[in-house]
């Protein structure tokens, strides 16, 4: 799937798509995104997620503000990031109720710190969506050139590995000796893209370091691979 790429043709790219998706009219936003979150709930129903993370809609974004709504209402926890420009990382918060976002970096709504609850640093949310300006059928993601959700995968990578090491074998001390348990290994959630069909293309030129998709879900169904790796 990795293809040698400059960056100036994916910058090319990264107009048309951005161009593309805010061509679309407001009735075919509206409309799609309705489809798009019904689809959305259907699939975190199927997979029994407790903790879902999730971007705030931002102009002609797949808008995902009735689907937080829905997973408040079936008590699924919310989680959103906040960029951090000074290294291009997410801080990881859950999300309670509309009262609790600013407007942060790039204009975008995020968690206010100082009233969202703050991730632990090695939480893992039981399934990621991610937004993009183009998507493909084979993993592929073009992302707006910030390699945050990147940074975020390798983050994972990092907790997924640390937790599959200590699953393999824990000592307890019990005063009588030592006995050994198992714990459950940390697991990389699904990675689903959020998109409208004028967003998908034939193939996205992908690098070494960019984040494979699970799957994405447009108006016209949900379209899952689980085999596909990320990184």
């Amino acid at each position: 799937m990795n293809q040698p790429v400059s960056a100036q043709e994916k910058r090319l790219l990264r107009q048309e798509m951005k161009e593309r998706r805010d061509k679309l009219s407001e009735a075919e936003q509206t409309h799609g995104s309705e489809q798009i979150n019904e689809h959305a709930l259907t699939y975190i129903r199927g997979l029994d997620a407790r903790s879902v993370m999730l971007y705030l809609s931002f102009r002609s974004e797949v808008r995902t503000d009735a689907l937080i709504e829905s997973l408040w209402a079936e008590e699924i926890e919310v989680i959103v990031p906040i960029s951090n420009p000074y290294d291009r990382s997410l801080s990881l918060f859950r999300l309670r109720s509309w009262d609790q976002l600013i407007t942060g970096a790039y204009g975008i709504r995020e968690p206010d710190s100082g009233l969202a609850e703050p991730c632990d640093p090695t939480f893992v949310p039981d399934l990621v969506i991610v937004p993009g300006l183009a998507f493909d059928r084979k993993g592929g993601r073009l992302g707006y050139g910030g390699g945050y959700y990147d940074r975020f995968n390798e983050r994972l990578q990092k907790l997924a590995g640390a937790g599959q090491r200590a699953s393999e074998h824990v000592q307890l001390t019990d005063g009588g000796g030592d006995s050994t348990i198992n714990i459950a290994p940390v697991l990389e959630p699904p990675w689903v893209g959020l998109a409208y069909e004028a967003q998908m293309v034939e193939q996205v030129p992908m690098q070494p370091h960019d984040a494979s998709m699970n799957g994405v879900i447009t108006e016209q169904g949900i379209w899952i691979h689980p085999k596909i790796g990320r990184g």
